[in-house]
């Protein structure tokens, strides 16, 4: 099983090297993703969206897809649980805020996803002990979570200015105030800007 989480648009700005001339383009991701995964005998099963927020954003598109895909001869695709939880079960998942977050030296990744998203599907999709692949840790969210559901973990990441996020958001996810609700579900959540450190209730 394999899980994708990507926005569905982009102003290609961000990711063109310098090459001007794709400025202003959008690139469907999940389209392309989808075409790749085709090629390796893998199949989309089921599809979420992720929105990030209910304003309006003229620059750039306030949601993602999150693909599940299967190997096409694996069978009927099931979960680890064996039904589907009330969490994971709507189309449209409603989490705002999470996508920025600070190492302690400033550094910025603007490109997190929600903690509650690697919930949702490690709880879904995994039991306890089994072993989760993350080729791309980014901010170390799927990490985090899978250690803390007590799953094994083993996570890539080519961007060397990560690791000390990666670090600290699987040693210290409480500094971070999407994690708060995972953490301590009865908390309250204070999102804020993200640098100061959040006292969880004992």
């Amino acid at each position: 099983l394999m899980i994708v989480i990507n926005t569905d648009l982009r102003d290609h700005a961000r990711y063109n090297g310098g090459d001007v001339k794709f400025n202003g383009l959008l690139w469907q991701k999940h389209s392309s993703i989808r075409s790749v995964a085709e090629t390796a005998n893998f199949r989309c099963v089921d599809t979420k969206i992720w929105a990030k927020s209910l304003k309006r954003n003229v620059y750039r598109y306030s949601f993602a897809y999150i693909q599940f895909f299967q190997k096409a001869d694996a069978g009927e695709f099931r979960s680890g649980r064996g039904s589907v939880t009330s969490t994971f079960a709507p189309d449209v998942w409603l989490l705002e805020s999470g996508s920025n977050r600070r190492d302690s030296s400033g550094f910025v990744f603007r490109d997190a996803f929600h903690p509650e998203i690697a919930r949702r599907c490690l709880e879904q999709l995994t039991v306890p002990g089994d072993l989760v692949v993350c080729p791309f840790a980014g901010s170390g969210t799927v990490p985090a979570v899978a250690q803390l559901l007590g799953r094994r973990c083993v996570a890539f990441e080519t961007d060397q200015r990560l690791k000390p996020l990666i670090d600290e958001t699987v040693t210290q996810p409480e500094r971070f105030p999407a994690f708060l609700r995972l953490l301590d579900p009865s908390a309250r959540i204070d999102v804020g800007d993200g640098r100061r450190r959040i006292r969880m209730a004992r």
